[in-house]
């Protein structure tokens, strides 16, 4: 087992960064995260009957307090695993990664700050079969152990990558591909009929879409209220989520 201090400083992005590692928590994470081919440079585990058998064959036992101990959450859960990083997330773009990608719409995310959100529209994305999820730089970083955690094992199954905002929306614009945002004030998305390879942008949870993001914007798109409402805007990934199953329709 490596030492305590080494996988608590995990919890740091800089060490992630420098051991080019990250933090998995959980059965159910970790079991997806292994059953994409991924092996864990460590892997322990506690005294639990839920924790099936491929984990304890390859894992190691330790005292609940040492979970305690190395873990990110506040409950720590029976098992802890710590992998390799699957890839250079920062992505040089060019045609050619453009090309690779648009096989499928691709989602923008624009300073998306919240881990939870990040992780579940990684978790949606997934269940709804888009592969490609590009990132502003100065959105929250996908190995963050609330991102990995609200995935629930859905990060190794999806390519999540960071460009320079200006440089990727201009190549998407060269190769005349629709980049669609949600705005509040947008044509209703069940009117409207999508091109087959288009970028969605989905926007800040407190700003929306940045104005460096809205001058490449060729079609807004807006989510109706069904009935009275309160609420002044939907969550980032709900809304992430309803453009999603709007899609796939």
């Amino acid at each position: 087992m490596q030492s305590i201090k080494f996988l608590k400083s995990l919890h740091l992005p800089k060490n992630r960064t420098l051991y080019n590692m990250f933090v998995a928590e959980g059965i159910k994470t970790v079991s997806d995260i292994i059953s994409q081919g991924y092996h864990p440079v460590e892997l322990l585990y506690c005294d639990d009957p839920q924790v099936p058998d491929p984990i304890k064959r390859s894992g190691e036992q330790v005292p609940y307090s040492t979970l305690e101990r190395v873990s990110c959450m506040k409950t720590p859960p029976s098992v802890f695993a710590v992998f390799k990083k699957f890839g250079d997330e920062f992505a040089h773009v060019s045609d050619e990664m453009l090309l690779m990608m648009s096989k499928d719409h691709i989602l923008f995310l624009d300073n998306i700050s919240d881990p939870g959100n990040f992780g579940t529209i990684i978790r949606t994305a997934d269940w709804f079969g888009f592969h490609n999820i590009v990132c502003s730089n100065n959105t929250v970083e996908m190995y963050n152990p609330k991102v990995v955690q609200a995935t629930m094992g859905a990060l190794a199954n999806v390519n999540i990558v960071y460009v320079n905002t200006p440089d990727f929306l201009d190549i998407c614009k060269n190769n005349c591909m629709p980049i669609c945002g949600t705005y509040m004030n947008g044509s209703n998305i069940n009117t409207m009929t999508f091109a087959e390879k288009s970028v969605f942008v989905i926007g800040n949870e407190a700003n929306g879409i940045s104005p460096e993001v809205s001058g490449y914007i060729t079609e807004r798109i807006s989510i109706a209220p069904c009935g009275g409402r309160v609420s002044e805007s939907l969550n980032a990934a709900i809304a992430g989520a309803i453009v999603m199953y709007r899609l796939r329709q």
